[in-house]
């Protein structure tokens, strides 16, 4: 990490310290959603607030959208946030992978208790592909996780931290089938709230390398600014260099 960052030992230590905290953290609201009852869910939302709600509100009102979040923060209480708050009435869709735990599956289904009709399709199999494409294009809001190293898809070269790498890029090909701009955020939280950080939106123009390209320059460069501006609540330090590994037959 100090050598990523360029920072000296002793604040590199800092950041590993508290992001043991963070990713506690990040484990509690997993629990929370799956667990807590509902009048306490609601109260969270208290302390979820958005640096840009405009901007999300007009996402929210365009007929196709995609939701790109880092694995960064309390993102799950970000994702039944935004659900509830700006797409309430409207089919949730979230990307997942064969990884995902029953614990990660029984929290998201707890979406239904807050008003959201909610859909998990699975990246790692090929026959949800076009249901998925169909889903998107009838008005469903897909939500995905956009960091995410080449084994998960179709990957391409980028800068990652300054380091040449490669990110899953699936993603940039949904958006162009789906005629569905990239919505980009992040989750930061200071212990007290969580603010959702909007980063701009992606205009995909097709699906080809040209575009994938082009998108995945945008969203690594956001993804290096996120870990930057809060290192310690970036959880995927631990698989850093699967980003750096050399291209798989799939990329």
């Amino acid at each position: 990490m100090a050598t990523v960052l360029h920072m000296p030992l002793r604040a590199a230590y800092r950041v590993v310290r508290l992001s043991y905290f963070h990713d506690l953290l990040f484990a509690m609201e997993w629990c929370a959603l799956a667990s807590r009852p509902l009048p306490g869910l609601l109260r969270d939302a208290d302390y979820v607030v958005s640096s840009d709600p405009e901007t999300i509100e007009l996402a929210a009102g365009l007929p196709a959208v995609i939701v790109a979040l880092p694995h960064m923060g309390p993102y799950s209480a970000s994702i039944a946030w935004l659900a509830e708050r700006y797409f309430r009435g409207r089919e949730i869709i979230l990307v997942r992978s064969k990884q995902a735990t029953p614990e990660e599956h029984q929290s998201l289904e707890r979406l239904d208790a807050l008003g959201v009709t909610l859909r998990i399709f699975f990246i790692d199999r090929q026959d949800e592909f076009i249901e998925l494409l169909r889903a998107v294009r009838r008005g469903a809001v897909l939500i995905t996780l956009v960091d995410l190293p080449q084994q998960y898809g179709r990957s391409v070269e980028a800068d990652i931290l300054w380091r040449p790498g490669r990110l899953a890029m699936g993603v940039s090909d949904l958006a162009a089938l789906c005629r569905a701009p990239i919505l980009l955020l992040r989750t930061r939280c200071d212990g007290v709230r969580d603010t959702i950080l909007v980063e701009g939106m992606i205009d995909v123009a097709a699906c080809d390398a040209v575009s994938r390209n082009h998108t995945a320059g945008l969203i690594a460069r956001f993804l290096s600014r996120a870990v930057i501006a809060s290192p310690a609540q970036w959880h995927l330090w631990d698989r850093l260099e699967e980003f750096y590994a050399p291209a798989d037959a799939r990329a």
